[in-house]
């Protein structure tokens, strides 16, 4: 900002270089949500990258910064209108999972292991015991434990009734990836 308040000639460089800072400031938002695996709406990430580009607006005005800002806040409100309230088709639904959790969370003690497995059958609806194991870092005893208890609450299913090698399936998820995809009925002559 010393710039832009020395030398106004170099106007445009100025600006251009705000206006990469606030891009750059947007990617590092994106960064640290991929690096540390956080799990939250990705229009929300939208508004905390407009509110700190329309900080930077008030603090230097100027041609680029306020209409980037301006693009910015109008692209979340347009996301979290448009995406959000639109039908989820293959998705999870957010109430389906959070009413899962609820139910696991009535488990008592058990519920912290099999509310990481439900994470992870979020995440891929069909694994098998072994999957699970590598995806959430429990030893095998407490994956097959915690899948018992989601299969008793109705939350998974077991599909291939073996003793070795089992998958199971997110049911409900399942069945929400399974809408519309059976084959049609063909007349047999």
């Amino acid at each position: 900002m010393t710039l832009a308040r020395d030398a106004e000639p170099n106007r445009a460089q100025v600006e251009g270089l705000h206006a990469l800072g606030t891009m750059l400031f947007g990617a590092g938002i994106w960064l640290v949500a991929q690096i540390y695996h956080i799990d939250e709406l990705y229009p929300n990430a939208f508004l905390v990258w407009s509110l700190g580009a329309l900080a930077l607006a008030w603090a230097m005005p100027s041609r680029v910064q306020a209409p980037l800002a301006l693009f910015l806040i109008t692209f979340w409100a347009g996301v979290e209108t448009l995406q959000f309230r639109a039908p989820m088709h293959g998705a999870l639904p957010p109430e389906l999972a959070s009413a899962d959790a609820q139910r696991i969370e009535g488990l008592g003690r058990a519920a912290v292991s099999a509310l990481e497995i439900h994470r992870a059958l979020q995440r891929q609806p069909l694994a098998t015991a072994a999957s699970l194991v590598a995806a959430t870092g429990l030893t095998p005893a407490t994956v097959n434990k915690s899948l018992a208890h989601l299969e008793r609450l109705g939350v998974v299913t077991e599909l291939t009734r073996k003793q070795r090698g089992r998958v199971f399936s997110y049911a409900r998820y399942a069945d929400i990836l399974n809408e519309g995809m059976a084959l049609p009925d063909r007349e047999r002559p």
